[in-house]
């Protein structure tokens, strides 16, 4: 005999009432295995059957492994896993750093040779950090890159002529030393104080 359908107030109802002591060893798992009917109301509150977990080796908790994450690049992927929370503030501290060759954060114990790839930047990663480590790898690949103190947009600049202005903005600045000395106009390698 077919039994009638829940409807959206028996639903409601159910979720408010507290488990029945009988039902606090229950998992959803165990539930289905031993055929015992509960409504899907009470069911969808029972635990789910215990998950598999990983420590992390950065903060050092036993997490979720669908929480789990590891590098794919270089020598990788990586056997190492680490929270997806803890992989990404290690790489948005070393980018804020001006980091730019992310290896595993196991590197200096097991040698790890895996590093973090495009691919894991792009999961990983705010856009907030994915635009500064393109940033910085930009300014890395040429070194006369500079970024406008004002407005941050960036652009070329030449270590003999201090003085900048940016393209975006107008703002004045100094290639060596950005806004330091602002109103300043001056060629570092003549000496010379044009202001």
């Amino acid at each position: 005999m077919a039994s009638d359908p829940i409807t959206k107030a028996e639903k409601s109802e159910a979720e408010k009432k507290p488990l029945h002591p009988s039902l606090m060893g229950f998992s959803k798992m165990t539930a289905r295995m031993l055929g015992t009917f509960i409504p899907s109301p009470i069911l969808a509150r029972l635990p789910s059957a215990s998950k598999e977990t990983f420590y992390c080796q950065i903060c050092y908790e036993n997490v979720d492994v669908d929480e789990a994450y590891t590098f794919h690049g270089g020598g990788g992927p990586c056997v190492h896993k680490f929270c997806r929370e803890c992989l990404s503030q290690y790489i948005a501290v070393s980018v804020t750093d001006a980091g730019l060759h992310m290896q595993c954060p196991m590197f200096f114990d097991q040698d790890c040779a895996a590093e973090m790839s495009e691919s894991d930047m792009n999961i990983l990663c705010s856009d907030e950090i994915i635009e500064k480590f393109e940033r910085f790898q930009k300014m890395q690949e040429d070194e006369n890159y500079r970024d406008c103190p004002k407005c941050s947009h960036q652009q070329l600049g030449n270590s003999r002529h201090a003085a900048m202005t940016c393209e975006e903005c107008g703002e004045e600045y100094c290639f060596h030393h950005s806004n330091a000395h602002p109103g300043t106009k001056f060629d570092i390698d003549l000496g010379v104080d044009f202001g």
